[in-house]
């Protein structure tokens, strides 16, 4: 907690925070999709990745997306598992599957969000002799700050963006063979 000689301004994020702070997001995101798990292969994949920013204090909202691309036979070559990339979005098979995934989280406090984060928060102090010296304080991650990450299934907009229909609901049909009484 800082003293009464030091002086702690919520100053705005930098972009080297932000990214920090986005790819802690990313990662949650990553592991809380179940289709990425150790244990499930893919024969091929096509992926888009796409982050949307809202960026107050600068006025810019802007967009960045990233496709994933075949590698060079070269890189193949010395890579098998590489050959499995392809671009969006795959020819159809039965078997495809297509999902989708949003995280958002809206940053209210600079300083909040650092401290959940464990990042270092910069405080200035005045000295006995009356110098400024500005030092990074690192408190511990409170648990206590609320996350703000929310994750909302984004697949519709997944197969929007990629040309895919929507899958076409199977109908099972029930054996009442089995809803009959044994007679014995």
């Amino acid at each position: 907690m800082p003293t009464s000689r030091e002086i702690v301004s919520n100053r705005p994020l930098s972009g080297t925070e932000l990214k920090i702070l986005l790819r802690e997001a990313f990662d949650r995101m990553l592991d809380n999709d179940g289709m990425l798990a150790a244990h499930i292969a893919y024969g091929r994949i096509a992926f888009t990745i796409t982050l949307h920013k809202q960026l107050d204090g600068m006025i810019r909202a802007e967009d960045s997306r990233t496709e994933s691309r075949p590698a060079a036979t070269n890189v193949i070559a010395d890579r098998p598992e590489l050959a499995a990339l392809s671009s969006p979005p795959l020819a159809p098979s039965p078997t495809a599957v297509t999902s989708g995934t949003r995280a958002t989280r809206d940053i209210t406090s600079p300083n909040a969000e650092r401290v959940r984060a464990g990042l270092p928060v910069t405080i200035q102090r005045r000295e006995q002799d009356g110098t400024l010296v500005s030092e990074e304080i690192k408190y511990p991650p409170d648990a206590e700050i609320a996350d703000g990450l929310v994750l909302e299934d984004a697949t519709g907009e997944a197969r929007a963006a990629f040309g895919v229909p929507e899958p076409v609901p199977s109908v099972q049909m029930r054996d009442e063979s089995l809803d009959a009484e044994d007679p014995t």
